[in-house]
């Protein structure tokens, strides 16, 4: 029986950390956009869950019935949650405005009319595969069946009329199943729009890149050949593998670094680097050539004074950077940047 000295909400002791009890651990997570993708995806889940127990179980009718109303409740606020993340990542982000679109409280459609425009610029910006309108037609859906986040969580609105305006007979398979379309493409959005540059180097800075690359593209170009020329050991075993390189002479590549002026030498890592940061997907570029081709200079310039580089000077620390990488790696990413300045 409960009582009334019962506590509830108990945190565990230093002595249960360390014993490894099991727990929760939250509010850690802050106010910005990873706290409600974190929420979403915990909704989320716990609707897979359920969806799992009403499928494997589907013979015992009043199972699902029941169930019906947090499954649907799970993935509508999964849904909510991740609009709302979406909005902190990529609408404007001062104060106001967020208290704004927070106000629309659980309404899907006012959440996703003044979400859809950041969208929409974003997608113009650097390209994704999902179909806005889609989404949109998705959301439409659900808005119909539930327009305030109450149809499924009550019997009964404040007036003490039904929720409902019919019997149902739905197939909840078939529902889990669009809601996880519409919560992966939504992710997919984050992911397609994330890291985008948001500025531009000066023309002078610009013009300064395109020059000094055109002018050592041969040199460049007799880099790359170098790369692709060493062989890869095919011996299986590490250790022989590893013999096989202290015992080799130093490659080509390794002594034409060494050998390269400090202009030249600067323009490769930065090369390296930001073809790293593009092909890894770390930076979205825009989908347009010409806007792509200045935000990727603004890359290498950032690149350049995040790691403390000049171009009139050879850093030692970089050189064993850039040497501890594997040809091909190099070759890959450097491909990747010439194939954007070459736009």
């Amino acid at each position: 029986m409960i009582k009334t000295v019962d506590e509830i909400f108990r945190e565990l002791t230093e002595d249960e950390l360390k014993a490894r009890k099991p727990f929760a651990y939250f509010g850690w997570e802050g106010t910005e956009s990873l706290s409600f993708f974190l929420i979403a995806d915990g909704y989320f889940q716990s609707a897979d869950i359920l969806l799992k127990k009403m499928s494997s179980q589907h013979s015992t009718p009043t199972l699902a019935d029941s169930l019906i109303y947090p499954l649907f409740f799970n993935y509508r606020h999964a849904i909510e949650s991740c609009l709302k993340a979406l909005f902190f990542n990529y609408g404007e982000r001062t104060e106001d405005a967020r208290k704004k679109y927070l106000s629309y409280g659980h309404s899907l459609v006012q959440l996703w009319k003044n979400l859809k425009p950041t969208l929409d610029n974003g997608k113009k910006h650097v390209g994704s595969s999902v179909d806005l309108d889609a989404v949109e037609h998705y959301i439409n859906e659900i808005n119909r069946f539930d327009p305030n986040s109450m149809v499924m969580r009550y019997p009964i609105d404040k007036k003490l009329g039904s929720n409902k305006s019919k019997v149902y007979h739905l197939d909840f398979i078939h529902f889990g199943e669009r809601m996880k379309d519409l919560y992966s493409s939504l992710q997919l959005l984050n992911s397609d729009l994330a890291n985008q540059i948001a500025d531009v180097p000066t023309d002078e800075q610009y013009n300064s890149f395109l020059d000094m690359f055109r002018e050592n593209k041969s040199q460049v170009e007799h880099f790359l050949l170098l790369l692709r020329s060493e062989k890869t050991s095919q011996k299986e075993s590490l250790r022989d593998r590893l013999l096989d390189a202290l015992c080799a002479a130093p490659s080509e590549w390794y002594e034409f670094l060494e050998r390269c002026n400090s202009e030249l030498f600067i323009l490769l890592v930065l090369l390296y680097r930001g073809g790293k940061l593009v092909h890894t997907q770390s930076v979205h570029l825009a989908v347009s050539d010409a806007q792509r081709k200045k935000e990727f200079v603004k890359v290498c310039y950032d690149e350049m004074e995040r790691n403390g580089l000049s171009f009139n000077e050879k850093s030692d620390d970089e050189l064993l950077y850039i040497k501890s990488k594997a040809a091909e790696h190099l070759s890959n990413c450097i491909d990747v940047a010439i194939s954007i300045l070459c736009l």
